[in-house]
């Protein structure tokens, strides 16, 4: 979950070990950026980020298709694009 100024965000940054093996490694409090889209799935939305950065280190979550870039990552099934525009948080 990510505290906006416009509320809460779920957001599905993807494998918390391909962050950590590209340098990335996330608490609570950090001031991040996420970039990605909005995505529901039945009654839920969530934002999917493509790339999350902290301070200088960026690193790329998912294609911009959607992809997942780690290993054995797997998309969302059944999921309908809420947005046509990515966005960032």
């Amino acid at each position: 979950m990510v505290q906006t100024s416009s509320g809460l965000v779920d957001v599905h940054v993807g494998s918390a070990s391909y962050l950590k093996l590209n340098h990335l490694e996330l608490a609570s409090g950090d001031s991040v950026r996420i970039i990605g889209e909005n995505f529901t799935s039945g009654t839920n939305t969530v934002f999917l980020a493509r790339i999350v950065q902290k301070g200088t280190t960026a690193v790329a979550v998912r294609s911009p298709k959607g992809m997942p870039l780690w290993r054995n990552g797997t998309r969302l099934q059944g999921t309908a694009k809420t947005q046509s525009q990515g966005g960032a948080l």
